[in-house]
């Protein structure tokens, strides 16, 4: 063994050689043996460690100091078992709601879904409409849907294709308007119905030179929405309401 390792190995063998194993406590004390500078150094690191445990025990111990530290340590135990209890009753909590709002929800799915279609309720309600007139039951249909406006005089609501509905306004994508549909011997017109304050004063009565065309009907009193009717034919004459018998 050469001085630099037994040098390290002096820092394992204070004050005794317990840390190393038998074969490196045997090389140690050989080389210091035969070492006089290792052995000198040797000699005075336990004389160090011997007068500074001497004085060690030779401070005397506050009165006390023992119960005072059973006393702490008891303190901060008491402190991790509450923060402990506080925590674990956290999650006990947490997960008491999650097993109500699961529960409510699931309640709410069972109670507040609507119930089952019964299809005779449907064919009964609709031979009960189709005595009632058109334009009656496509004004309480618009005014069902938030629309409320009185319905344009200058079209005939018996050739109404079905009740009103939400659509896309050509051109807008993702405008949703109110419209109607009508048709009469192959011919179809789509009326879109656009709040009044959307569509310019001074805009033409007729707009198209292709396959469709877009008439804008006058507005009349008390009318909050105009009337933009899109069809395919020369005219509108077919849609217009019949004329009243002579007298």
């Amino acid at each position: 063994m050469d001085c630099k390792t037994a040098r390290l190995l002096l820092d394992f063998a204070r004050p005794q050689a317990h840390e190393l194993q038998a074969e490196e406590a045997g090389a140690l004390q050989s080389h210091l043996d035969h070492c006089p500078d290792c052995h000198g150094l040797a000699r005075g690191e336990r004389q160090f460690d011997e007068q500074f445990s001497k004085a060690m025990r030779q401070v005397e111990v506050p009165a006390g100091l023992r119960d005072r530290l059973l006393s702490r340590l008891e303190v901060q135990r008491g402190d991790w078992y509450r923060r402990r209890f506080a925590h674990a009753a956290r999650l006990t909590i947490a997960a008491a709601a999650a097993v109500f709002l699961l529960g409510w929800a699931g309640w709410w799915v069972i109670n507040r879904l609507p119930a089952s279609i019964d299809p005779s309720r449907v064919i009964g309600t609709v031979n009960a409409r189709a005595i009632e007139p058109k334009r009656a039951q496509a004004e309480e249909t618009l005014k069902r849907m938030g629309v409320e406006t009185p319905l344009s005089p200058n079209l005939n609501y018996n050739l109404l294709v079905g009740p009103p509905g939400m659509t896309e306004l050509p051109g807008y994508p993702g405008r949703r308007v109110p419209f109607l549909l009508f048709g009469q011997n192959h011919r179809y017109a789509c009326v879109y119905l656009v709040a009044a304050n959307q569509v310019p004063a001074d805009v033409p009565a007729f707009l198209g030179e292709g396959t469709y065309k877009l008439e804008v009907l006058p507005a009349n009193d008390g009318e909050t929405y105009r009337f933009l009717i899109v069809h395919d034919g020369d005219n509108l004459d077919w849609l217009h309401p019949p004329e009243p018998p002579a007298a």
